[in-house]
């Protein structure tokens, strides 16, 4: 098996973080593995689906800690909460429309240099602090 066809690992711990495109109407007060509310109805949720099918015996925790709205400095600001403190295996992160439209049409937030400073801050830190967490 090549490194790309790893599988799961029992009680792996999948995240998805990032903006609207990732909360997708989740309920925030829902903050528990594996709840169809908690995951929203977009491709996080899509994506616990089709992976709980295919490995329901190994205990997998899905988490959805999207923000609607959030821009980067948003996301930085919950990154040990909603994140490092989850401890996850697998990371999925998509976060930048709303910094990309405040900074082109209204000519607030991140420019993308900062954008990519930030984002590579982030990177840099859960590296170190989880060595073993997949991107």
């Amino acid at each position: 098996m090549s490194e790309n066809q790893q599988t799961l690992k029992p009680h792996s711990v999948i995240l998805f973080q990032g903006d609207s495109i990732t909360d997708t109407g989740r309920n925030r007060s829902v903050i528990g593995p594996n709840s169809p509310d908690g995951m929203g109805f977009g491709y996080p949720s899509l994506a616990m689906e089709s992976i709980l099918v295919k490995y329901h015996d190994q205990h997998l925790q899905f988490y959805n800690r999207g923000n609607s709205g959030d821009q980067i400095r948003d996301m930085e600001f919950r990154w040990e909460l909603d994140t490092l403190r989850l401890l996850p295996d697998i990371l999925s992160i998509l976060i930048g429309v709303n910094d990309t439209w405040n900074y082109l049409m209204l000519g607030m937030g991140t420019s993308p240099a900062e954008f990519q400073d930030i984002y590579r801050d982030l990177l840099n830190t859960t590296r170190e602090a989880l060595p073993y967490t997949r991107f």
